[in-house]
């Protein structure tokens, strides 16, 4: 039995009825994927499964041949950014808890403080909770600072994350398993901001491999990008560093072994 997401955890009322299947149909299973060892937990816990039977599998891993550090020069010029800015992005479906409303009221305490400077900011994606993403950007005045673009194509993905200074995962989504995202922005070198719940405290290490922030804290999430301004070189580098070190670690190449051990 593979779990990963709403099959779980209930962000919705009409996710109630998956969770009743699942709580039947586990006790049948051998053997329980999940994604991260948060979903493990949950499993272990919620459900009352035999940890030893758990298997962790990270959604496939990430491809490090693909996504990985690249000039940021040139991929601004492929994304069309204007290059006397800094950038921070955003990548996520439009859909609720997952934290465009978070990052759009952290780049409006920036502004609040004076600090938004020569940063200006991404958000990729499409979904449900599109019309309330724009009419939160308006009702925020944050149109000069904000470009929203489509769900871009694979090298352009890499593109985005090269050009970033640092990358926001701000869910505050349950069930948020893992959140390949931050691993990919991680393997092109991108400084991460996190929640520090769910499935992406599963490998941000706060001031080790990236910065956590209080989830749905907007506050929060200032003060650390502020913080990660004023980091000097050395410190940087080595949480990027590190945080190239994670991403490697749930290489596709590396993880394949362990989905493929589950059938013998």
């Amino acid at each position: 039995m593979n779990a990963h997401t709403n099959d779980i955890i209930d962000d919705r009322e009409k996710d109630l009825e998956y969770i009743r299947k699942t709580r039947r149909y586990i006790s049948f299973a051998d053997k329980v994927i999940v994604p991260s060892e948060y979903f493990k937990n949950i499993i272990r816990d919620n459900y009352y499964y035999d940890e030893s039977k758990i298997v962790i599998y990270p959604s496939g891993g990430v491809d490090t041949d693909i996504f990985k550090d690249a000039d940021k020069k040139e991929a601004l010029e492929r994304l069309n950014l204007n290059s006397k800015y800094k950038y921070v992005g955003f990548a996520s479906r439009i859909e609720a808890n997952k934290g465009y409303d978070i990052y759009l009221r952290f780049i409006k305490e920036l502004e609040k403080d004076k600090k938004i400077g020569n940063y200006r900011f991404l958000i990729v994606g499409t979904g449900s909770e599109e019309n309330k993403l724009n009419s939160l950007i308006k009702d925020l005045s944050l149109e000069k600072y904000v470009e929203v673009r489509s769900m871009l194509e694979l090298k352009e993905l890499v593109d985005f994350y090269n050009s970033l200074d640092v990358f926001i995962f701000p869910t505050y989504r349950r069930s948020e398993s893992l959140g390949l995202v931050g691993l990919e922005a991680m393997s092109c070198g991108c400084f991460v901001i996190a929640s520090d719940n769910y499935g992406p405290s599963s490998y941000i290490k706060n001031n080790k491999n990236g910065f956590t922030f209080k989830s749905k804290d907007p506050i929060d999430l200032k003060n650390r990008f502020i913080e990660y301004t004023n980091l000097n070189n050395e410190k940087l580098n080595k949480i990027i560093s590190k945080a190239i070190e994670t991403a490697k670690e749930y290489d596709k190449n590396s993880t394949k072994d362990i989905i493929l051990k589950v059938f013998e």
